[in-house]
């Protein structure tokens, strides 16, 4: 089970007035704001709930810690500060579980309580919870103080193992360490004496034997090892080469099918030109088709008026026929009519003579008879000349009407046979016009049925050659990818032997080493000498080395001058030497460099002895740019499953790390008061994002 702090609660102690909730913490929290903010009361707040006694919070009694108490003006008579832990459970399918703990201490007068979920406990039990939970407040194994890690620094061997012993509590073993001690030196003394004589004579034999025996197996396994890894490169060379032809046989048949391919393509693309050609032949053929189109229905358009007008001039003069049909019909029915009345008139002119005629016949028979001539009256005279004038007025007047409906009837008549012979010849051009666009329409389907044909055919056409491209481009892509995998051979072969020659060259240089190690005052190699106790420590070690790595570090710079003649009398390849009485320390950075170790020193025991969360005030204010960067980054990797780290920081190269910021501001007063914002840096933070894509 896991612990770390989540929410710290302050209510009215020191700068921070009233009831202030800072949190959600973080893994990693950075405190930041301007000097006299309050931040050193934070730190102080949380020490004092962890337990820490009141000398230690620049006080003098516990009553001073209230707001407002310096100046005479508490506001309350209680304060109070509370850490609420959050311990995170996992089972045995994987599943996490949360559970809070709250640790409250008060001040009530001069005197404190302290609290555990409400509960009261005495200082003992409370303290022990603590160390239940890995907060042991005697050692302090969870606070650093602001200067408290440049003061190590300057601590002399002795206190720093005081320092040490305090932190491992290994002080308080001190008399059963010493009892242990005496007993363990009296055996050993007893030991060496029983044993003095007989260890030298065996230490000789075990010493001749043994430096037989290495020796022989040394040869042995030295002759194995050769024998074995000329084998292994001899088996890698020729199935390298085995493999390597095979390579080549494929890239030639895929270089022969590419060939093969582009000739493919070739010919389809000279049939795509062809085709190309004869579609734009017809294309050509389908403009001029459609320009004559275009042309007959301009005719058509220009004619359609003239159409549409001899349609409306046949529909005129059709209808023009029809009123003069019936006009004639009508001329016939009153023609007709007229006949009947003038050959009634004549029928009636005929019986007038006929009766004259009798008349005058009887008249003259009566005159005859009786011997005298009748004379007609003068008056009935009158009468047969006027009606004889008459009669010839209405046959004169009969006579004009019939002489013209005669001649309106031969007008109508000649009209008539006009009016149909134009409607004739407009029926003619209408039939010829309507012939001519079926003809026109008939050619036009047949065109757009031939540019279906070709369409179809070039989008077949195009079909080929993208098949065609798509081959060769597989083809090509085949071919790169043996190409690749060629590569890729003939870099494992240089590899392989690159790796014999360079196995060689490090047998030659660790049989160097060996060599030289006989010469008093040779050491070995820098990285051979700093060798880390965990392996995630190697890369730091390696970025701190640099160049030097591999340097030979000996005592003295005559020591330097006797190696030289010796490799260059065995021809040795050259290298670097590291005379210890050459090199010039830097005493600030000697400092700057016991300060880092310290960092790492105090991180180091902190693995061992972890606690579940660890609160830093500056400890980054002696160091230079590169460590700040150094030990940011080391926190902030390792409490991302570790541990949580708290850190007050004035820097932003190492606040700007952190997962989660608490700036702290004052409101200048009588007596200072601290505000608190959190802020969480998770919800937009894509710092890892952006450093995973540059790297």
């Amino acid at each position: 089970m896991s612990y770390f702090l989540k929410y710290v609660e302050i209510d009215n102690f020191k700068s921070y007035k009233g009831h202030i909730v800072i949190g959600p913490l973080r893994k990693f929290t950075a405190i930041i704001g301007p000097n006299g903010s309050g931040k050193s009361n934070l730190m102080d707040a949380i020490s004092f709930v962890l337990g820490e006694p009141t000398k230690s919070l620049r006080v003098r009694k516990l009553s001073e810690l209230i707001h407002g108490a310096p100046i005479n003006k508490p506001v309350s008579t209680r304060a109070s500060v509370s850490l609420i832990f959050v311990s995170i459970k996992t089972d045995r399918h994987g599943e996490r579980t949360e559970h809070e703990k709250r640790f409250q201490r008060l001040i009530v007068g001069n005197a404190s309580e302290y609290r555990v979920d409400g509960r009261q406990l005495s200082a003992t039990e409370y303290t022990e919870e603590l160390e239940n939970m890995g907060i042991i407040p005697k050692a302090k194994n969870f606070l650093i103080f602001q200067g408290q890690v440049e003061s190590i620094a300057m601590k002399t061997p002795k206190e720093f193992t005081a320092m040490f012993e305090e932190l491992s509590r290994s002080g308080e073993l001190r008399d059963e360490y010493e009892q242990a001690k005496q007993e363990k030196n009296k055996a050993e003394q007893d030991t060496h004496a029983n044993f003095q004589k007989k260890k030298g004579v065996e230490k000789q034999k075990k010493e001749v034997r043994l430096e037989k025996e290495v020796a022989q197996k040394y040869a042995a396994l030295k002759t194995q090892y050769d024998e074995l890894q000329l084998q292994l490169k001899l088996f890698q060379l020729y199935h390298n080469k085995q493999e390597l032809t095979e390579k080549r046989e494929i890239a030639d048949k895929k270089k022969d099918e590419v060939i093969k391919l582009e000739k493919r393509k070739e010919i389809s693309d000279e049939e795509i030109k062809l085709k190309k050609k004869e579609l734009a032949i017809y294309n050509k053929e389908l403009a001029n088709d459609e320009q004559k189109v275009k042309e007959l229905e301009a005719q058509i358009n220009k004619h359609r008026p003239t159409y549409i007008k001899a349609k409306e001039n046949s529909t005129h003069h059709q209808k023009k026929i029809d009123l003069a049909k019936k006009t004639l019909v009508a001329a016939e029915k009153t023609h007709v009519a007229h006949d009947e009345e003038i050959e009634k008139y004549e029928n009636d002119l005929r019986e007038v003579e006929r009766l004259r005629k009798e008349y005058e016949d009887k008249l003259q028979d009566e005159s005859h008879h009786s011997g005298r001539n009748l004379a007609l009256e003068e008056n009935q005279m009158k009468e047969y000349r006027r009606l004889k004038e008459e009669a010839a007025k209405k046959m004169t007047q009969f006579s004009e009407e019939y002489d013209s409906i005669d001649r309106q009837q031969q007008v109508d008549k000649t009209n008539l046979e006009q009016e149909q012979r134009s409607q004739k010849d407009h029926i003619a051009r209408i039939k010829q016009t309507e012939l001519r666009i079926e003809e026109l329409n008939g050619k036009i389907d047949k065109l757009g049925g031939y540019i279906t044909d070709l369409e179809r055919e070039f989008n077949e056409k195009q079909t080929n050659v993208q098949l065609l491209e798509k081959e060769v481009s597989e083809g090509r892509k085949r071919c790169a990818e043996l190409e690749e995998e060629l590569d890729q051979v003939n870099k494992e072969i240089g590899e392989a032997r690159s790796d014999r020659n360079e196995t060689s060259r490090a047998q030659r240089r660790a049989e160097l080493i060996e060599n030289l190690k006989q010469f008093p005052g040779v050491y070995g190699r820098l990285i051979d000498l700093c060798e880390p106790t965990h392996k995630r420590f190697q890369m730091a070690i390696t970025k701190v080395l640099g160049r030097n790595m591999d340097s030979i570090v000996v005592e003295r710079e005559t020591t330097v001058q006797s190696c030289l003649r010796y490799m260059k009398e065995h021809r040795y390849e050259p290298e670097t030497f590291l005379p210890l009485d050459y090199i010039k320390v830097n005493e600030n950075l000697v400092f700057f460099l016991n300060v880092f170790i310290n960092d790492v020193f105090f991180f180091c025991l902190l693995s061992f002895k972890p606690a579940p969360f660890f609160l830093l005030d500056e400890v980054d204010a002696a160091l230079d740019n590169t460590n700040i960067g150094k030990v940011a980054d080391f926190i902030r990797e390792q409490s991302a499953s570790e541990f949580q780290c708290i850190v007050i920081s004035l820097k932003e190269q190492f606040y700007s790390r952190a997962d989660a910021l608490v700036g702290i501001y004052p409101e200048p007063g009588d007596c200072i008061t601290s505000h608190c914002l959190t802020l969480d840096l998770n919800q937009f933070d894509e710092r890892e994002n952006i450093a995973n894509t540059r790297g």
